[in-house]
């Protein structure tokens, strides 16, 4: 008869591997404990196999179903079923994106390649996806070098903000440069290097680069000697289009100038005279730039005078923009030989003025701008609507000081500088008054009448400001219909010039004006007593033309403001919503609506008929009707 003794052991012998009671009782009874744990855990082990294995072998099969419907799914899609060559483009579009909106060194675009494998094996096999290197580690250089295949290789590092980064761009640009990826060089744009890596550029350049067509180098040492020579590039270089060098030391003689250039930038150390050309290299050299379509030279204009000729010694037909820094004497003496009367944008910063002659410099170069480039002369309706051209710049700078002016001949994007005409801006950063003398020549030889619009900028102390410029530019032109002002002072000055030139000068400046903006300026400090808010407000009273307040990023200005100019003049402001007051603007404004409030219960009381006016009435409209009370006055008295 089989017992339950009998059936125990025959378990015990299954889970145990014991062919016998026997044999399992022989090795049992040395450790009853050790024993009896080895028996549980067999059991809970045939326990778990038998109620798992079935459960896992569905898991399994359903996994694979999955991954086999999902595959199914993703190549039903559009996208999966464009061809390679489409995809392809698709890829490269959105890198050019991600490169052009954040930065260079920004690699997330790789993560199409991490989609499917179909996407994958795509990415894989486009090697222009990988041609565009960017030095972030020394891994992602390997990769992509070897990924790129026979493309035309585009080498760029712009930041050595990280020194690390720094280090592994020196270690991997052998890699880079090296003898199997040199025919496949086109661009190479190298940014904040020191003069050892950039002499093992020009070295490896000088060996060959036959598809090169953009070189852009900036080196950021002060000083580099000896000079590079770079001669050897005009041979080995034949498709070069665009040029960059700046801070490199390379003589004008050395420049690898083909024929093919369609921009040219050079800019020279500080103090480097070694790299100017002379007045004979430089017209032979920029005869033979056919192409050339934008030149900027900065450290590089010809030292020596131009032949004297009644005719320009040379003309510059294909040029469109120009950039010109250097000394007055230099950019003077290069402006009376060339003609460049159809460059559409051109820039001149003027440095290294000399000593009291400051203003005889800056008429000079106008009067030289006025004959080189004919575009100048022809602001005067309705040919300034016909203008190709984008603008012009002039700066001069006297050590940290600075005054620029720009002419806009743009017609404005911007809805509330709508309109037809040039615009004039003028940016001061100076505490030297010798700068102001640059606005004053420029509004003396260049005809402003139909200037439609001007921008005045800076924070400048009194000693900058010289009035008889801004006078002289307000009589002249008297079509303005916007002026912009930004900064303290610049606002206080122009605006009080507004309020004098209305009660003092006959012929009232800027009659027209229909628009103010201001922008990062203080609108009340002091509330509505302040210099800046007061001339507003006599302005806004006296001009009753002026329809349009735009304002911007200024300090103690609100939503109450805005309802109060509205509420007391028929004007439409513009207020961004930025909101700060700093001092005591607000505390103030909140004790004058306290103070406003008994007055309006007194007036109330004493005058039924001007109960409303009163109760709708508050602080700073009080004190905006004695500031509006003076200008009528002034009006009448004009």
């Amino acid at each position: 008869m089989h017992t339950q003794d009998d059936s125990l052991a025959e378990l015990l012998a299954l889970i145990t591997g014991h062919d016998n009671i026997a044999s399992f009782a022989d090795h049992a009874i040395e450790d009853p404990s050790s024993c009896c744990q080895r028996v549980l855990s067999g059991l809970q082990a045939v326990v778990r196999l038998a109620n798992t294995a079935p459960v896992e072998e569905r898991f399994v099969s359903i996994k694979h179903t999955i991954i086999a419907l999902v595959d199914h799914f993703n190549a039903s899609l559009p996208i999966s079923r464009l061809p390679p060559e489409i995809l392809s483009e698709i890829f490269l579009i959105h890198r050019s994106r991600v490169v052009k909106y954040d930065q260079e060194e920004d690699l997330s675009w790789i993560g199409i390649t991490h989609v499917c494998r179909h996407w994958r094996a795509v990415g894989l096999s486009c090697t222009t996806l990988w041609s565009s290197v960017t030095f972030v580690n020394c891994a992602s250089v390997e990769a992509m070098l070897s990924r790129s295949g026979t493309s035309p290789l585009s080498l760029n590092f712009t930041d050595q903000s990280r020194l690390s980064r720094y280090a592994t761009f020196v270690d991997a640009l052998p890699k880079a440069l090296s003898r199997g990826h040199r025919p496949q060089l086109r661009s190479l744009k190298l940014h904040d290097i020191d003069s050892r890596v950039l002499r093992s550029v020009i070295l490896f350049c000088a060996q060959g680069v036959p598809l090169l067509e953009d070189l852009s180098l900036h080196c950021n040492d002060s000083f580099v000697w000896p000079p590079i020579d770079v001669r050897s590039l005009r041979n080995v270089a034949p498709t070069l289009k665009f040029l960059r060098l700046s801070r490199c030391s390379i003589p004008w003689n050395s420049l690898p100038l083909s024929t093919l250039l369609v921009k040219l930038a050079l800019v020279a150390p500080s103090d480097d005279n070694s790299c100017r050309p002379s007045s004979g290299n430089f017209a032979s050299s920029m005869k033979e730039l056919s192409c050339l379509e934008i030149l900027v030279l900065d450290g590089y204009l010809p030292s020596d005078a131009y032949p004297l000729s009644p005719e320009p010694v040379l003309t510059l037909a294909q040029l469109r923009t120009l950039e010109l820094t250097d000394s007055a004497e230099y950019v003077a003496s290069l402006l009376r030989a060339v003609s460049i009367c159809d460059v559409e944008s051109l820039s001149i910063g003027l440095k290294n003025p000399r000593l009291n002659r400051e203003a005889e410099d800056i008429r000079l170069v106008i009067r030289q701008l006025k004959g080189s480039w004919n575009l100048l002369n022809k602001l005067r309706r309705p040919s300034c609507r016909l203008l190709p051209a984008s603008g012009l710049i002039i700066e001069q700078s006297i050590g940290c000081a600075s005054c620029e002016i720009m002419v806009d001949l743009d017609r404005t994007r911007s809805r509330r500088w709508a309109g037809d005409g040039a615009s004039l801006t003028v940016s001061l950063e100076t505490t030297n008054p010798s700068l102001s003398r640059l606005l004053l020549s420029l509004v003396n030889e260049v005809d402003f009448r139909e200037l439609k619009r001007i921008s005045a900028y800076g924070d400048i102390e009194n000693s900058s400001w010289d009035e008889d410029a801004w006078s002289t530019l307000f009589m002249h032109a008297n079509r303005v219909t916007a002026i912009h002002l930004g900064g303290d002072f610049t606002a206080e000055a122009i605006l009080g010039m507004l309020i004098t030139g209305l009660t003092n000068d006959p012929l009232q400046r800027l009659p027209f004006l229909s628009t103010i903006k201001l922008s990062n300026t203080d609108l009340g400090k002091l509330g509505w007593a302040g210099i800046t808010s007061s001339s507003l407000l006599a302005v806004l009273s006296m001009r009753r033309r002026i329809s349009a307040l735009c304002v911007e990023d200024c300090l103690n200005f609100g939503q109450s403001q805005v309802d109060q100019l509205e509420w007391k003049f028929p004007l439409d402001v513009d207020w961004d919503g930025y909101t700060e007051y700093t001092g005591l603007g607000e505390e103030e404004s909140d004790g004058d609506d306290s103070e406003t409030n008994e007055e309006d219960e007194q007036n109330s009381e004493d005058d039924s008929d001007d109960s409303e006016a009163s109760g709708d009435d508050d602080s700073d409209a009080s004190e905006m009707d004695e500031e509006a009370g003076e200008g009528d006055d002034s009006e009448d008295d004009t």
